[in-house]
């Protein structure tokens, strides 16, 4: 007589079509998958990202984030340098000088950097 093994899998409780075992997901695995991820939305015009904000940069905030899109928790908004010295504001600015730490899958920080981007392109989370 053969027991069968418990092997934790991401459908839920199954056969393994290889050995024939049941599976069955973790109430761990149960409750990350059944979380709804965050929903980040287009900044309105005339506002900025507030100082710890996360905001998700992708090719419509800048060209360099079209085929890896970023995380980024704020630390620093000013407007570019175009924009600062024809006396806009940062709230008017059409370009903005982000600076903040780069988040990893876990939300950790990963890296510092500043980035220029279209304030029109920003997503932040809602």
């Amino acid at each position: 007589m053969v027991v069968d093994t418990l092997v934790r899998g991401a459908a839920g409780p199954r056969r393994c079509p290889r050995h024939g075992k049941m599976t069955q997901v973790s109430t761990a695995a149960h409750t990350l998958l059944s979380h709804p991820l965050p929903r980040y939305e287009p900044l309105p015009a005339g506002q900025v990202p507030d100082v710890g904000e996360i905001v998700h940069l992708t090719g419509r905030a800048s060209p360099q984030f079209a085929h890896d899109s970023i995380l980024l928790q704020v630390t620093k908004v000013e407007p570019s340098s175009v924009d600062a010295s024809r006396g806009r504001s940062t709230a008017a600015a059409g370009w903005l000088y982000l600076t903040g730490w780069e988040l990893d899958r876990n939300r950790r920080h990963r890296v510092e950097r500043c980035v220029l981007v279209s304030a029109a392109g920003l997503l932040v989370r809602r």
